[in-house]
Protein backbone atom coordinates (compact mmCIF):
# COMPACT_ATOMS: atom_id res chain seq x y z
CA UNK A 1 0.00 0.00 0.00
CA UNK A 2 1.38 3.46 -0.85
CA UNK A 3 1.40 5.89 1.78
CA UNK A 4 0.97 9.60 0.98
CA UNK A 5 3.90 12.13 1.27
CA UNK A 6 3.83 14.12 4.61
CA UNK A 7 5.13 17.15 3.73
CA UNK A 8 2.95 17.39 0.54
CA UNK A 9 0.15 20.09 0.69
CA UNK A 10 -2.92 19.66 3.05
CA UNK A 11 -5.92 20.71 1.14
CA UNK A 12 -7.90 21.59 4.14
CA UNK A 13 -6.90 23.65 6.77
CA UNK A 14 -8.90 24.54 10.37
CA UNK A 15 -10.11 27.78 8.22
CA UNK A 16 -11.58 25.26 5.64
CA UNK A 17 -12.76 23.45 8.27
CA UNK A 18 -14.16 26.36 10.55
CA UNK A 19 -16.01 27.65 6.99
CA UNK A 20 -17.44 24.43 6.44
CA UNK A 21 -19.43 24.01 9.90
CA UNK A 22 -20.71 27.66 9.94
CA UNK A 23 -21.78 28.05 6.74
CA UNK A 24 -22.24 24.91 4.88
CA UNK A 25 -19.58 25.92 1.73
CA UNK A 26 -16.79 24.44 0.71
CA UNK A 27 -13.64 25.95 -0.43
CA UNK A 28 -13.67 27.07 -4.18
CA UNK A 29 -12.52 24.18 -6.66
CA UNK A 30 -13.12 21.34 -4.09
CA UNK A 31 -13.51 18.25 -6.15
CA UNK A 32 -15.33 15.18 -4.35
CA UNK A 33 -12.16 14.01 -2.59
CA UNK A 34 -11.59 17.00 -1.31
CA UNK A 35 -14.70 17.68 -0.29
CA UNK A 36 -14.88 14.36 1.54
CA UNK A 37 -11.86 14.75 3.51
CA UNK A 38 -13.05 18.07 4.51
CA UNK A 39 -16.59 16.31 5.99
CA UNK A 40 -14.18 12.93 7.51
CA UNK A 41 -11.61 15.64 9.52
CA UNK A 42 -14.59 18.14 10.49
CA UNK A 43 -15.92 15.19 12.84
CA UNK A 44 -12.54 16.12 14.87
CA UNK A 45 -13.77 19.53 15.94
CA UNK A 46 -16.57 21.09 17.23
CA UNK A 47 -18.30 24.57 17.50
CA UNK A 48 -19.39 26.67 20.68
CA UNK A 49 -20.58 29.34 19.84
CA UNK A 50 -18.30 31.09 17.04
CA UNK A 51 -15.38 29.36 18.37
CA UNK A 52 -13.94 26.33 17.09
CA UNK A 53 -12.31 23.49 19.27
CA UNK A 54 -10.34 20.22 18.15
CA UNK A 55 -11.94 17.14 20.08
CA UNK A 56 -8.74 14.43 21.16
CA UNK A 57 -9.64 11.56 22.95
CA UNK A 58 -6.95 9.88 25.13
CA UNK A 59 -7.18 6.92 27.79
CA UNK A 60 -6.61 7.57 30.77
CA UNK A 61 -4.62 5.09 33.53
CA UNK A 62 -8.29 3.39 34.76
CA UNK A 63 -8.47 2.41 30.48
CA UNK A 64 -11.54 4.97 29.95
CA UNK A 65 -11.79 7.71 27.74
CA UNK A 66 -10.95 11.13 27.96
CA UNK A 67 -11.95 14.06 25.47
CA UNK A 68 -10.04 16.88 25.15
CA UNK A 69 -11.47 20.24 23.94
CA UNK A 70 -8.54 22.54 22.48
CA UNK A 71 -9.80 26.10 21.50
CA UNK A 72 -8.65 26.38 17.63
CA UNK A 73 -6.98 30.08 16.64
CA UNK A 74 -8.59 30.53 13.02
CA UNK A 75 -7.45 34.51 13.52
CA UNK A 76 -3.86 35.04 12.26
CA UNK A 77 -3.35 38.09 14.37
CA UNK A 78 -4.90 36.36 17.35
CA UNK A 79 -2.32 33.17 16.67
CA UNK A 80 0.87 35.53 16.41
CA UNK A 81 -0.26 37.43 19.69
CA UNK A 82 -0.25 33.96 21.65
CA UNK A 83 2.95 32.83 20.36
CA UNK A 84 4.53 36.26 20.95
CA UNK A 85 3.45 35.46 24.67
CA UNK A 86 4.39 32.18 24.81
CA UNK A 87 7.86 32.46 23.24
CA UNK A 88 9.10 35.57 24.43
CA UNK A 89 9.96 37.32 27.45
CA UNK A 90 9.74 40.90 28.50
CA UNK A 91 13.17 41.46 27.43
CA UNK A 92 12.38 40.25 24.44
CA UNK A 93 14.46 37.53 23.65
CA UNK A 94 13.16 33.61 23.09
CA UNK A 95 12.47 31.57 26.06
CA UNK A 96 12.77 27.96 26.25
Amino acid sequence: MRRRSQTGPRTDTTQDIYVYMTEGKYPDGANENARRNLRKRSKLFKLKGSELFHISTTKDKFGKDVHRERLVLTDNAKRNSVIGELHVDEKGTHTS
